[in-house]
């Protein structure tokens, strides 16, 4: 029954801080929502909490491209 305690102490910690990691921060978008932003809209905004999520888009979409153009098929018919 002390873990139980002890766990719920600590969520209760970070909901309180906002100290959520980026990989939080980016599963809770989806995960849930409400509760994030309500936790993080208490805090001044930070350049990283946007920038790490855009460069990630942005490395992503360029593998893709990359990978879909290596398929000949698809490559011409982009030309």
């Amino acid at each position: 029954m002390d873990s139980n305690e002890t766990t719920d102490s600590s969520e209760q910690t970070t909901e309180e801080t906002g100290d959520f990691s980026h990989s939080d921060k980016m599963i809770g978008v989806f995960t849930e929502p409400t509760r994030m932003f309500s936790i993080t809209s208490k805090f001044a905004p930070r350049h990283k909490d946007w920038v790490i999520p855009v460069l990630i888009f942005f490395i992503v979409v360029a593998l893709i491209r990359i990978i879909a153009m290596t398929n000949k098929e698809v490559y011409f018919e982009a030309i």
